[in-house]
């Protein structure tokens, strides 16, 4: 069992599910402010998401990497190429990625990443307030696992066999 206290997460996208999420974890201490980073394509929410949390804003995605191990892509599918464009040549060997973005296959996200170190949730924003539902997809149980410790507080947590069942 990871010890969930020294997990460093970062969201790169700062929208209503990186939100929910951080809101969840935060207030059901779960994890420091301290230990989340956030990056936004506009920092208006992540400096929302730093006053109300006081969690840490990166003013880059390569900033956020550098200071991360997982970390939750949280952006629309149809912003993802650009921020794997962007963040491909800055992922790391012990960086675990997670993919939120909604109909975006596992396989798609590795390819996409040239990672093999992924996973795919489908969460919703009732997370927030310890009432959310999140769908997990990866295929390393040690993953899996600490996904599952940290979304089980805040959410009826669902582990899947195939992303196809997200």
């Amino acid at each position: 069992m990871a010890d969930l206290k020294k997990l460093r997460i970062g969201f790169i996208g700062s929208g209503h599910i990186t939100q929910a999420i951080c809101n969840g974890l935060v207030r059901a201490h779960i994890l420091a402010p301290e230990n989340i980073f956030v990056t936004s394509r506009t920092t208006k929410k992540a400096i929302e998401l730093n006053q109300q949390l006081n969690v840490q804003v990166c003013s880059s995605n390569e900033e956020l990497l550098n200071s991360s191990t997982l970390v939750f892509i949280a952006v629309k599918p149809s912003d993802f190429d650009n921020v794997a464009d962007e963040i491909i040549s800055h992922i790391a060997p012990d960086h675990f990625m997670v993919s939120l973005a909604a109909g975006m296959s596992l396989a798609t996200v590795k390819k996409k990443l040239h990672c093999q170190k992924v996973a795919r949730i489908v969460p919703n924003t009732a997370m927030a307030v310890g009432h959310g539902v999140a769908g997990i997809y990866c295929e390393s149980e040690y993953h899996q696992s600490i996904l599952k410790q940290l979304f089980e507080k805040i959410s009826k947590t669902i582990l899947v066999d195939s992303d196809e069942l997200l």
